[in-house]
């Protein structure tokens, strides 16, 4: 299945606007990432939890996609 928590997103720097690519997971674990711009440091905050919130919604469908796959498509040789 995906792993969503290797998906890439750009967010920009508070401090130089340069934008910097993160992936969901350092987004959901509250990791620092250095400004590739201006070297300062970020913190990168799931407020309110919406990026783990987001992720098991996405889930969800992605397994209710597969599931409604498997009863649908036939395969005939």
């Amino acid at each position: 299945m995906i792993d969503l928590d290797q998906c890439e997103i750009e967010v920009s720097c508070p401090t130089c606007g340069f934008y910097e690519p993160v992936t969901l997971k350092q987004i959901r674990l509250g990791d620092v990432v250095v400004c590739r711009g201006c070297k300062s440091n970020m913190r990168l905050i799931d407020h309110m939890h919406e990026v783990a919130k987001a992720r098991k919604a996405i889930r969800r469908q992605l397994d209710a996609l597969a599931e409604y796959a498997q009863k649908t498509i036939t395969l005939r040789f």
